[in-house]
């Protein structure tokens, strides 16, 4: 809880300053906050006219979209502070017609200075602009770090957006800044313009989010995080005090026989667990402060403030105590009950109430396997409907089953992992099978902590690994090719540029190819409308897709498609509208397995729409790495511009490789829950069997057979739980996986990592023997004539 507190208030300030790195020096910020698409320029000219005012910089920026086949979104932003800017290739451009590209790292999007890059205004038209260079920037100094930046003049970022005059004003005040502040509210009222004056700390504050790109993933996992250790305290702080209980019985007996009372005892458990979890809580704090130290590489800035520290230790001190407490409640209850006799003998509790009654045993189990099925059939029906409230319903009916008292669902499936041991001639498992029928409660309880490590674990493997096939198969069919290389002019020929690129030895094939991006109409599935890039069949199309369907030359008025809910919607022949500037044609769809995620139309049905200049597709040898690609075909000449969905493939990969990376915290935080809670179980199980282990010892057993039984038995729950919360986790997982990316209408793609499940089952019964060892050892050193002296 420390840490993360600690990592958030550090992430924070970063996004702060580089807000207010792109604030400059300017004391109040006047922004657009309605449906109009500038500031006026005679509002500017009151602002800069209002008493107190030194300086007023006026700045426009947006988004807009390139006007080519991809279609991606890149920032335009004009340029005020150029000392925040490094440029790594050309120069900083010096007219109306010239701008410098800020790269996003790691984005496939790439621009070389001489590019010509085409921009879809706020009209119907395009504009022109040429990079002349391109930079990398300090934190905060474009508007949308998430995407590419143009920085040109601004009038030239006005030419581009389609808008006339600036969207925001930075204001430089001397003297009062409350006053000037009211002065320039009052023009912005006068002029009726829907737009906010704030200072320059509340816009730092209002806009740091949009600089969180790649760190709400971080905070959001530390969050769960915190949750699953919260979890982990209150099972196994709770296990810990029931075995603390089952050590003092004789204790708590003597203090009842000398006049305790039972509200003495309560308190007395109470206050022990609070001062437990306040030295905990302390020991936390110190230990998640020099993490976050260590993490952030220095203190975060809001450390100077005192409420910052005294917010951090509440919130650590309440994430030590509280489990605490919740967690002594029930044994401080029990222990209330101990009697004064208790102190004349030590007493077996887990055998008097292991079982449960007699009579409601039966009916429990029947209650739990109605629970378990009724909650499997609940979330398969939420993944078939893509309905994560019916998933999370599900879940939480099955896991209500399986937790049942008294219903010994793990047990039974370990006694029949036992017979299976007996058969073998296992005798060690003939001594844990017979203890596992004595006490099925405590054995239950023993399973459910391996049970829940295991179906957290399973579940996000095969959650993750379900969301990473799904959108590894969506970014395949979306990215047809591995480069795409635009010419740079008119004059170029594709083709030579094609013939100059083919010579690369790291290139298997290149094609020259025309296409465009219309706007698409379902017949079928007139919600799915959108955008769809189209092209022209050639005979040379085939050789440069990373698919290997055939793709063979459509009838003219076809369009070959893959399979998708839209293409394959009611019955019979489904139809698209395609349409540009008013110019629509519908076309058949013929459907093909394996084709790529775009349209692939005859050559005279292309003609039908307002094409560029054809484009090189590039496909490149297997192994190859495509950035080293991309950089040779880049130093070729007439190269204006390089798109490489490889490199987007890439990346998609990378950041889904990131979320299980992330995911594996979750694992090692649900095992430690698994060994810990169970060792500790197992801890409890050998004290109030004291006198039983005991009694075997006495009766002829060896140390080697109980520790064997005690370690048997262990295994035998790790292996009943583990299996049944690997089945649980794969379906949670799985139907979870299908409820949120089928809501985002993906085809999803179910995969089950078999092989790590299975080293999930046999690390899980590695560590389960791991945490079974010193309370196996501590049953062995039992003397007889101790445990008959009970």
């Amino acid at each position: 809880m420390t840490f993360t507190v600690f990592l958030q208030a550090g992430v924070r300030g970063d996004l702060e300053r580089a807000v207010r790195t792109a604030t400059g020096d300017a004391d109040l910020i006047v922004t657009l906050t309605g449906a109009d698409s500038a500031l006026p320029a005679d509002l500017i000219g009151g602002i800069r006219a209002v008493p107190g005012v030194e300086k007023v910089e006026e700045q426009t920026a947006g988004i807009a979209v390139v006007d080519d086949e991809i279609g991606a979104a890149i920032e335009v932003q004009s340029l005020l502070d150029d000392t925040l800017f490094r440029l790594t290739a050309g120069r900083m451009p010096t007219s109306d017609k010239e701008s410098v590209i800020v790269e996003t790292p790691g984005k496939p999007m790439r621009y070389l200075p001489g590019a010509e890059i085409n921009l879809k205004n706020n009209g119907s038209g395009s504009e022109t602009i040429v990079v002349v260079g391109t930079a990398e920037s300090e934190p905060g100094a474009t508007m949308e770090p998430s995407l590419p930046t143009l920085l040109c003049s601004r009038s030239a970022a006005q030419r581009l957006l389609g808008i006339a005059g600036s969207n925001a004003a930075f204001v430089q005040v001397s003297g009062s800044v409350d006053d000037v502040r009211a002065q320039v509210a009052e023009k912005v009222a006068q002029f009726g313009t829907t737009a906010r004056v704030e200072s320059s700390s509340e816009y730092v504050a209002a806009n740091a989010s949009k600089y969180e790109a790649g760190t709400q993933t971080v905070m959001l996992v530390l969050r769960l995080l915190t949750a699953v250790a919260l979890l982990a305290a209150l099972v196994v702080v709770g296990n810990n005090y029931r075995l603390q209980l089952a050590r003092r019985t004789r204790e708590i007996a003597l203090l009842r026989s000398i006049g305790a009372l039972r509200r003495q005892v309560f308190t007395s458990v109470i206050a022990h667990a609070a001062v437990a979890g306040a030295l905990g809580s302390a020991g936390g704090i110190a230990l998640g402060v020099v993490a976050g130290v260590l993490a952030l590489k220095g203190m975060p800035a809001a450390s100077t403030d005192a409420g910052f520290w005294m917010r951090l230790i509440a919130l650590g001190l309440a994430a030590g105590v509280l489990p605490s407490l919740l967690s002594s409640v029930r044994p401080a209850r029990r222990a209330t009950r101990v009697a004064p006799v208790e102190a004349l003998r030590r007493t077996e509790p887990a055998v008097r109430t292991s079982g449960g009654s007699r009579g409601g045993g039966g009916a429990r189990t029947v209650l739990a396997v109605l629970l378990v099925f009724t909650g499997i059939a609940v979330t398969v029906t939420g993944g078939a409907t893509q309905s994560l409230a019916l998933v999370i319903t599900g879940v939480l009916l099955a896991c209500a089953g399986l937790l049942i008292p008294g219903a010994q669902i793990f047990t039974s499936t370990a006694l029949g992992f036992s017979r299976i041991a007996i058969a073998r001639g296992g005798a060690h498992a003939e001594l844990a099978s017979e203890q596992l029928r004595r006490h099925p409660g405590r054995s239950d309880a023993t399973a459910a902590a391996v049970w829940l490590g295991a179906t957290l674990m399973a579940a996000l493997l095969s959650g993750s690994t379900t969301a990473q096939a799904t959108m590894g198969e969506i970014v395949e069919a979306a990215t047809p090719t591995d480069i795409i290389v635009t010419p740079a002019g008119d004059t170029d020929n594709p083709v030579e540029l094609g013939n100059r690129v083919s010579q690369l030895p790291q290139v298997a094939n290149t094609a020259v190819v025309s296409d465009v991006v219309l706007d698409a109409e379902f017949a079928a599935s007139p919600d799915s409308d959108g955008p769809m890039t189209v092209a022209a069949w050639t005979p040379q199309l085939g050789s440069v897709l990373r698919s290997d369907a055939i793709i063979p030359e459509p009838e003219p008025g076809t369009i070959i498609l893959p399979p998708t809910p839209e293409t394959t919607a009611g019955s019979g022949l489904v139809t698209v509208t395609l349409r540009q500037s008013g110019n629509a044609h519908p076309f058949d769809i013929t459907v093909i397995e394996g084709a790529p995620l775009m349209g692939i139309v005859h050559q005279s049905d292309l003609a039908r729409f307002a094409v560029s200049t054809p484009s090189v597709w590039v496909k490149v040898v297997p192994g190859a790495d495509p950035l080293d690609v991309a950089d040779a075909i880049g130093e070729l000449p007439g190269v204006a511009t390089l798109n490489s969905p490889a490199v987007q493939r890439l990346e998609a990969d990378a950041e889904l490789t990131r979320f299980v990376a992330l995911g594996l915290a979750f694992l090692a935080v649900a095992l430690v829950i698994a060994v810990v809670g169970l060792s500790n179980t197992v801890a409890l199980s050998v004290t109030e069997r004291y006198r039983e282990i005991g009694l075997l010892r006495a009766l002829g057993a060896r140390r080697t057979q109980i520790t064997g039984m005690v370690l048997t038995e262990t295994l035998l729950l790790a292996l009943a739980a583990g299996l049944i919360g690997v089945v649980f986790g794969v379906l949670f997982g799985v139907t979870g996986a299908n409820a949120l990316l089928g809501g985002e209408k993906l085809h999803v793609v179910t995969a089950i990592p078999w092989a790590s499940l299975a080293a999930l089952v046999v690390g899980l019964l590695a560590a389960s023997a791991i945490g079974a060892v010193l309370p196996a050892r501590r049953a062995a050193a039992i003397p007889p004539a101790a445990a008959l002296a009970q």
